[in-house]
């Protein structure tokens, strides 16, 4: 998600911290609570951008 706003933030889109407040990675619809799960611990996930670059008012 991070990669996703930065790339909109480098395309111009005014991505603000008021945003950003709106988003959450948290799923709420198609959940199985005591359902499988596949961990794919075989893949290393990218590292986070922990600078973006957020549109100033």
């Amino acid at each position: 998600m991070t990669r996703g706003l930065q790339e909109l933030i480098n395309e111009g889109y005014p991505v603000t911290e008021e945003v950003i407040a709106h988003f959450s990675p948290y799923r709420t619809e198609h959940t199985n609570r005591f359902g499988s799960y596949e961990l794919r611990l075989d893949q290393i996930p990218e590292p986070l951008i922990e600078d973006l670059q957020l549109y100033k008012i």
